[in-house]
Formats: structure tokens, C-alpha cells, sequence
């Protein structure tokens, strides 16, 4: 805190405070309260303008759909976020790729539809930073794989059935000892 006296017998106090924001104090808004001879001033409110780099979302994700690839990157960042695709090594470009973008306050979503891949990534930036996320393309059921899963599960009931029918034939082809038959001095005990 500094304090300087100005003409006519005046005084100028100037405080300075210091905190470290991050991305969640974006529109917050500060202010300062003085208080001098029992009386508060209050200063007028600011709005803080945090700008961080883009992070990309958990929930981005590629699955192949309609003979193709179908992706979606999600990115928060202020100011927005670019997003820019490769595809196997390339930039995703038309009239191969058709892409998307849309926001919606800090986050940008991006869409990326074209033929099947195998490598996809996108990379958001701004000019604060950049992040990059390798997608993994997940494949639905539907695209072949039902056959497959029904054979495994039809396989896997099949060995469970077997296990217990096997189970009751041994349980009644042995039926189970009783005490007295194994002492064979004491046969006329068993009733």
C-alpha cells in the first residue's frame, strides 16, 4: 500500500492486490470496498476476461457409421478455439470431408464426416495455446459385429447349461453317503 499527499492537503492511498484466476473466475466480477472515518466506498465492479487455452473434452469422440467415419471434438478455451482435423496423416479437407463447427459461449464442437480412416485427430487452438487429441475410431455393432457377439453369447450359455447338466447327472448318479453305511459293524443302526 502506498500512500502520497496530493495539493491542498489531500491524500492518495493505492492498494494493490494480486490472485492467481484460472479458467473458472472467466466473468466473475471484482471490486473494492474503502473504508475511511467510518464510511465504505465501493468501487465500480469489473468483469474479468480470463483467457486460458483450449482443452479438449472427454466426450470427443470418432465411430465409423454409414460406411464412414463420423467424429465429434469438443473444446473449451477463451478466447474460442479453431478446430482443425488430419485424417491419416493429412488435413482433413473437401470434397473428401464435410466439417462443422458451432459454439456455444466458451466451448466450439466440431463435426467431421467423410470416408473411413484410420487415424484421426483434431487440434484446437487459439492464441493462448493449442491441445491435439488422437481419436480412437469406435465401431459399432451394428456394423457386422452382431453376428459375432451373438455367436459368443449363445456359446457362453451353451458351456453354462452343459456345466449344470453335467452337475445333476453326477449329483444323481451318486447319491450321498449316509454316516451309517460307512460303519459297517453298526448297519442295523440305520433306519
Amino acid at each position: 500500500m502506498t500512500s502520497t499527499v496530493v495539493s491542498g492537503g489531500l491524500w492518495t492511498l493505492v492498494a494493490r492486490a494480486q490472485f492467481r484466476a484460472n479458467r473458472l473466475d472467466h466473468n466473475r466480477t471484482l471490486s473494492c470496498n474503502s473504508t475511511f472515518n467510518g464510511k465504505s466506498i465501493y468501487s465500480t465492479t469489473v468483469m474479468l476476461n480470463i483467457l486460458f487455452p483450449p482443452s479438449i473434452l472427454m466426450n470427443s469422440t470418432c465411430f465409423v457409421s454409414a460406411g464412414g467415419v463420423q467424429c465429434v471434438c469438443r473444446a473449451e478455451a477463451e478466447p474460442q478455439a479453431n478446430i482443425f482435423w488430419m485424417v491419416d496423416g493429412s488435413s482433413a479437407v473437401h470434397p473428401h470431408f464435410n466439417t462443422t463447427t458451432t459454439y456455444a459461449g466458451r466451448t466450439a464442437v466440431s463435426e467431421l464426416t467423410g470416408p473411413r480412416a484410420s487415424n484421426v485427430s483434431c487440434k484446437a487452438s487459439n492464441v493462448v495455446g493449442t491441445d491435439t487429441y488422437q481419436m480412437p475410431i469406435l465401431c459399432p455393432l451394428s456394423e457386422g459385429n452382431t453376428g459375432l457377439m451373438v455367436a459368443a453369447v449363445v456359446a457362453v450359455v451353451c458351456i453354462i447349461l452343459g456345466i449344470a447338466v453335467a452337475a445333476i447327472c453326477l449329483k444323481k448318479r451318486n447319491p450321498p453317503t449316509r454316516a451309517c453305511d460307512l460303519l459297517e459293524s453298526r448297519n442295523d443302526a440305520c433306519i
